[in-house]
Parts: structure tokens; C-alpha cells; sequence
């Protein structure tokens, strides 16, 4: 048992697994989730854990490759050719880049982007491609897996909308 000013508290691993039957689904992935890019808790951890938290430990994300790897193949079922992957725009890498109508799509990952100095990266990045006229599609892991039809026509019609200018 911890202490903080001369109170007892949990870890918050135990403050988890005390919770995780009393919130929603998404309460609690998104307590969990928060838990993992505050550095609070492991995957690992969470993993040896009871039922609801090795599920939390499989949901947060994916590796970047892994999340590169099935963007390409729907972008190729779906008949979309980018102009490249891992490119540079403006002094930034992008995950895609569909140039001639200012198209960026960017994964993310909770992982990569967890900590101040990534969420304050990424903003700048997006500023600085924002003022230049681009447009960036954030594509998550869910986003991949649960919606990947939702998803391409999102960034068709991103394609045709830069496409009609």
C-alpha cells in the first residue's frame, strides 16, 4: 500500500481492477487506455491481469507497422493510390501522402503519441500543414479494424472534395 500526504492509496493497477466492473465498456477502455499513456500502467501488467483488464490490454492500439501494413492493403482493395508513404511534407514525416490534392493520412497510435512533448509535435506538424493548405485524416486502430469501410469512403470523399477545388 502506497502513501500520499499520509494517506493510504492504491496502485493504479489495483484503482483498475477495482473499477472495472462498476464502469460502462467504454468508461472504463478509456480509464484504462488513459492509465496506459500516463505511464501508469503496463500493457503487461494490465495483461496479468482478471478478464476486463487483458482486454484493455489488447485495445489500446497498434504497433506502426502493423498499422501501416493494413492501411496499404485497404487503400489498395479500395483502388487508392497515394503518392507515398513515410514522406517528408514541409520538414515533416507523413504516413501518407496523397500530394496532388493535399492529402495527408496520419495512424495513431496511443503509444507514439502519449507523452507532452508528441502531443505538441504532432500539433505543430498539423499547424504547419494546416497554414500550407494540407488536410490531415487521423485513422485510428478501431478505425482500421471496426469501420474500414467508413473509413475509405471518408478519405474518397476527402479526395474528390480537394479534387472539385
Amino acid at each position: 500500500m502506497r502513501r500520499s500526504d499520509g494517506l493510504r492509496i492504491t496502485s493504479p493497477l489495483r484503482t483498475l481492477s477495482d473499477i472495472a466492473l462498476t464502469l460502462d465498456e467504454a468508461a472504463f477502455a478509456h480509464a484504462a487506455n488513459e492509465a496506459q499513456v500516463l505511464r501508469l500502467v503496463t500493457r503487461a501488467e494490465l495483461a496479468a491481469g482478471g478478464p476486463r483488464l487483458r482486454v484493455a490490454a489488447l485495445e489500446p492500439g497498434f504497433t506502426q507497422e502493423e498499422g501501416e501494413r493494413r492501411l496499404r492493403a485497404l487503400l489498395r482493395r479500395a483502388g487508392l493510390c497515394p503518392t507515398g508513404f513515410n514522406v517528408g511534407v514541409l520538414g515533416h514525416r507523413v504516413d501518407v501522402l496523397f500530394a496532388p490534392q493535399k492529402l495527408i493520412l496520419e495512424l495513431d497510435g496511443w503509444a507514439a503519441h502519449g507523452t507532452r512533448k508528441a502531443f505538441e509535435q504532432d500539433r505543430e506538424r498539423m499547424t504547419v500543414h494546416a497554414a500550407a493548405g494540407y488536410r490531415t485524416i487521423r485513422i485510428t486502430w478501431r478505425h482500421l479494424t471496426e469501420g474500414p469501410e467508413l473509413l475509405i469512403a471518408r478519405i474518397a470523399t476527402a479526395l474528390a472534395n480537394a479534387s472539385v477545388r
